[in-house]
């Protein structure tokens, strides 16, 4: 605009008449023009601002930050629960567990997880140098399962992502189904809330071949064994003399490598391994808000890996938090109740309370009770279904000042 405003004026036209056309105030257009006639430019000149108080570096570590993603207390309550419910499986009982997982494997060479700490002024030295692939040639998706004596072929998800439809064509009935076979009705399969294994014809294909498939917490960290078998798998073919060049020598080794895994070695992410794992994974939003968390997370990394000593430390940990939950409650003036309704792929109804109370000058929103609900569900019913809740709690009805 300020271009055609300067044209205006070197045709002849007035400073008010190119004011009036486009409706700008004279005073504006007559410092542009004089501006013109005095450096020869109609571009702004660029202020000197404020000097600024942080780095690049620094602004992306902020943005990095506000877009990190808080749990909400009642996800880390689900996931506590889960481990509650499931810290008195016997071995027996994970030996039907098929644990799952898919994972995406490329020919590059930086994972971007070696940090190291070095002197101020040092970045370019060579040995604080780590060389990175900005445009790695080519990745590959792998699925694969793992259970005490046991495990699936390493399956290649070939030319595109991983849709419900395939995740049924080339997961569930050449692989899964097998193993159900072959170990029973105990059979268990275990995989994450990804949206291609959660569509409604993923789970008609595993009721119509029943297949029951183990309840996962809802955006809780990653609790799967297989991780740490990931983890290995990489480092095995990293560590090769002629690592993979191309996608097809990538494919060959990934499927040799993985089947070199020793059995013994997946048995032992299996039975000792998978409670710590989700004990560790709960801990950080677990006891965000305690003073202590970092001591806390150091003392159970350093607990034994002994399967009772894991189930009496979560026991005993569960304890604890549950009568803190009381006593919190109970100590609160009043009480506010939240009840959310809702039903799953399978067409099974659940009620979740949720309490919302002070704490001194904290406010805080925990939940209380999971219950399960008639699909057709009545007042009286989801009535009688809170009330139980909160006695579970001893929570005094008299405190209770509004529901929702």
């Amino acid at each position: 605009m300020r271009g055609r405003i300067i044209g205006k004026i070197e045709e002849g036209r007035k400073i008010t008449h190119v004011a009036r056309e486009f409706d700008i105030a004279h005073s504006v257009v007559s410092r542009l023009w004089k501006s013109f006639k005095t450096t020869g430019m109609c571009s702004r000149r660029h202020g000197g601002g404020r000097v600024r108080s942080t780095t690049p570096a620094e602004d992306r570590y902020i943005v990095l930050s506000a877009k990190r993603k808080v749990v909400p207390q009642k996800h880390r309550t689900a996931r506590l629960q889960w481990c509650r419910e499931h810290h008195n499986r016997t071995e027996q009982d994970w030996a039907c567990v098929l644990f799952s997982d898919e994972s995406r494997l490329s020919l590059s060479s930086d994972c971007r997880r070696q940090l190291i700490w070095r002197e101020s002024g040092t970045a370019y030295r060579p040995e604080n140098i780590q060389e990175k692939d900005r445009y790695p040639t080519c990745s590959i998706m792998v699925w694969a399962g793992i259970m005490i004596n046991g495990r699936t072929r390493l399956h290649v998800v070939a030319n595109g992502t991983m849709t419900g439809q395939r995740y049924i064509d080339e997961v569930l009935l050449p692989h899964v189904r097998f193993f159900r076979g072959a170990v029973g009705d105990k059979f268990v399969f275990m995989d994450d809330n990804a949206t291609c294994h959660r569509t409604l014809t993923v789970q008609d294909c595993l009721d119509s071949e029943d297949i029951q498939r183990l309840v996962w917490p809802a955006r809780s960290p990653d609790l799967n064994p297989i991780e740490n078998v990931w983890e290995t798998l990489g480092r095995q073919v990293s560590g090769r003399n002629y690592p993979p060049t191309n996608k097809n020598t990538l494919i060959r080794i990934l499927t040799e490598e993985w089947d070199k895994l020793p059995q013994q070695l997946l048995d032992n992410v299996v039975q000792r391994r998978v409670l710590k794992e989700a004990w560790l994974a709960c801990a950080p939003s677990l006891f965000d808000d305690f003073d202590n968390k970092d001591k806390i997370i150091q003392r159970i990394k350093d607990v034994p890996l002994s399967r009772n000593t894991m189930k009496d430390r979560i026991l005993k940990l569960a304890e604890n938090v549950t009568d803190q939950q009381k006593n919190d409650i109970n100590s609160a003036p009043f009480i506010s109740l939240c009840l959310d309704e809702s039903i799953d792929t399978t067409k099974s109804a659940s009620l979740a309370v949720f309490a919302r109370y002070c704490v001194g000058n904290i406010i805080k929103e925990e939940l209380i009770a999971i219950t399960s609900l008639l699909t057709t569900t009545k007042g009286t019913d989801i009535c009688t279904a809170v009330r139980n809740s909160l006695a579970e709690k001893e929570i005094d009805l008299k405190k209770l000042f509004s529901n929702h």
